[in-house]
């Protein structure tokens, strides 16, 4: 008896199985047609929509969305050409940038002495020598490139001084 009923037991597990997988099946079956129902419908509307004349309003509407993009594009164009000045404005530079500008004075001075090649200036170098953390270190030197004091290369490599951080130099007897 036992063993009848785990026959019918397993026989009607195993249709209620395969139901299940066969509804699963048909459902995505008919998802699908769904779907592409959908999508032909929604393409004869476009295509239905396209080929009507275009009113005057919509034309209108269209070219002032255009040219408000193109403007603000032309916008963001500009103020990332621009050095950012809006971030670190500087009046006046601190005691700090000096020594950062005087050290890299320096360190520029003492490459054209010795070997004449133009090599990148460390960072950690300076931050070892001030005795200041990189992350200070970094500040200052994107505070003295925002002002236009020092430069980097296109590889991200500090090179030295601009004319700009020469003629501060010099100004005030600091130039090496």
């Amino acid at each position: 008896m036992l063993q009848i009923l785990k026959k019918w037991s397993l026989k009607i597990l195993s249709d209620v199985h395969s139901t299940i997988v066969s509804l699963i099946v048909l459902g995505s079956v008919l998802a699908f047609g769904g779907i592409v129902a959908i999508y032909k419908n929604l393409r004869l509307f476009l295509f239905e929509i396209l080929q009507k004349p275009t009113p005057l309003w919509t034309t209108i509407l269209l070219v002032l969305v255009c040219g408000l993009l193109i403007y603000r594009k032309f916008c963001s164009f500009q103020s990332l050409s621009r050095p950012s000045t809006s971030l670190v404005r500087i009046k006046k530079l601190d005691d700090q940038d000096i020594k950062v500008l005087h050290l890299i004075a320096i360190i520029e001075n003492s490459f054209i002495n010795s070997c004449g090649d133009d090599k990148s200036i460390d960072e950690d170098y300076i931050s070892k020598t001030l005795q200041i953390s990189p992350q200070t270190t970094k500040y200052y030197l994107e505070k003295l490139v925002n002002a236009h004091y020092i430069y980097y290369d296109g590889y991200n490599d500090l090179k030295g001084l601009t004319n700009k951080g020469r003629t501060f130099l010099k100004e005030n007897n600091m130039l090496p």
